[in-house]
């Protein structure tokens, strides 16, 4: 997170210009990963949206098993989740998994509104369009870190769009309440320019306003997004049906490594994640 003193530097100059550096400032990727390139079983599409053309890698589930629709964190790019979708894919989940603006060979220039815009665009085309047709059972959203703040922005964009096909449940993992809490959190006060960003990324305020099965998952040793982060994010879900996974060895990159995948398999599959 030291990207952050940058970006708070920055203040109201340009939250603009600052985006970029919050949503993914680890990723150089000067060509387009492609799956075949980290013999990853999965198929990259080239979708023509608002942001010019959108990068989806996706491979379609087994049996009754649902679609998992991942939105990444905000370090490296799709390939890096390789691991992740064989995980799933090896475990008859279907992976649909959109590239953010300006990353994985996705066109346009990374902001929140582009970044929800885009994945809106990718979730549209997953239940509409004839090549995906075998992906239409049941859709589940996962967003992991900065991808958490994304799949609530998503989830508000489907509502406000009067979307009636929306995802059976949403997982976030250590997901953050808001871009003013975590730079709270990470750097001290911040004085003058909170204003600034008290609406940037707000997911605990996105979170009120949902009613879809939520699971949270987040890390007791996560020194990133702190777990309380996770839990305020949690509390303020309007979900009938949630609950939040502590995990308590794990941080903020290793979740995966936690040895909760059998538990957190177990709701994905289940309507209602379980709940």
């Amino acid at each position: 997170m030291a990207f952050l003193f940058l970006f708070l530097g920055l203040g109201a100059l340009a939250l603009e210009q600052a985006n970029p550096l919050l949503i993914y400032p680890y990723d150089a990727t000067e060509q387009p990963p492609s799956p075949a390139a980290y013999g990853a079983r999965i198929q990259a599409y080239d979708l023509d949206g608002p942001e010019g053309r959108v990068v989806v890698w996706a491979v379609p589930p087994r049996g009754n098993k649902p679609t998992v629709f991942y939105l990444h964190g905000n370090a490296g790019n799709l390939a890096n989740r390789d691991g992740r979708f064989r995980r799933l894919r090896q475990s008859g989940f279907g992976v649909f998994a959109p590239a953010y603006p300006g990353s994985s060979g996705s066109e346009g220039r990374p902001s929140e509104a582009a970044l929800i815009s885009t994945v809106k665009f990718a979730y549209d085309s997953l239940k509409s369009d004839g090549q995906f047709a075998t992906f239409d059972g049941p859709v589940v959203i996962y967003g992991e870190s900065l991808g958490s703040a994304v799949g609530l922005g998503l989830i508000e964009a489907l509502k406000a769009s009067g979307d009636q096909d929306l995802p059976t449940g949403i997982v976030l993992e250590a997901p953050f309440s808001s871009i003013s809490d975590i730079a709270q959190a990470t750097v001290g006060d911040i004085g003058q320019i909170a204003p600034v960003f008290m609406d940037s990324w707000n997911s605990a305020k996105r979170a009120a306003a949902i009613s879809l099965p939520l699971l949270v998952i987040h890390g007791k040793q996560d020194r990133v997004v702190p777990i309380s982060q996770g839990q305020a994010v949690y509390n303020a879900a309007g979900s009938a049906k949630k609950k939040i996974m502590r995990v308590p060895d794990a941080n903020h990159v290793n979740l995966w490594a936690s040895g909760i995948l059998t538990q957190l398999f177990g709701h994905m599959a289940l309507k209602d994640l379980g709940l």
